[in-house]
């Protein structure tokens, strides 16, 4: 997990470890909003930006062990931000069927490609942050596609997205019934871009 997702006791002892740290000790520390860290945390470390692989890259890797078409390999690549391991995962989950017809699900009438949605969510409970960082992420890209002709479509459209994010984190948070939260918030997403 990344520093920035910390709370506040959480950031103090790791101040206290990074002012006061034991002999012969690296400490690694991920952190993907610089903004959300203490400035005391930040100003101690030692900097070191990640940048994604390039398509080719990304290809190489994910070739070695999987078959996929070009078509798959590019909506993983834009989905991920050129991240393999996601990929993988979203691979190994078997995401891709998933992925790629959210664009549909989203606009649809139909409550049981919700229910699809969700089964395949509750299916994975461990992987459930992997899962709905993957789902808002197309979901992101499929907005900014909208966008493009239509602003106003994709305002509604970045409104739901929030609400459905905002459903993800209160489920996780409060540990409440995953299915009910997130057919709520997709079904209000779905209401509100019609």
């Amino acid at each position: 997990d990344s520093i920035d997702e910390m709370n506040f006791n959480a950031s103090n002892a790791l101040l206290k470890l990074l002012e006061e740290p034991p002999e012969n000790m690296v400490l690694i520390v991920l952190n993907h909003a610089p903004g959300k860290v203490l400035p005391t945390i930040r100003s101690r470390c030692y900097q070191l930006k990640l940048n994604p692989l390039s398509f080719e890259e990304f290809r190489r890797v994910l070739l070695r062990d999987h078959t996929l078409s070009t078509a798959e390999l590019e909506r993983l690549y834009k989905i991920t931000t050129g991240a393999p391991g996601m990929a993988l995962e979203a691979i190994s989950l078997q995401l891709l069927p998933t992925i790629s017809k959210l664009p549909q699900v989203l606009q649809s009438n139909d409550i049981e490609s919700w229910r699809e949605l969700i089964t395949l969510c509750k299916k994975h409970q461990s992987s459930i942050t992997s899962i709905t960082d993957l789902l808002l992420s197309t979901l992101r890209i499929e907005i900014s596609e909208i966008a493009v002709h239509n602003l106003e479509n994709a305002h509604t459209m970045l409104q739901s997205l929030m609400a459905i994010e905002q459903a993800f984190v209160n489920a996780k948070k409060s540990h409440l019934d995953l299915e009910s939260s997130l057919l709520a918030a997709f079904n209000n997403a779905a209401l509100s871009i019609r």
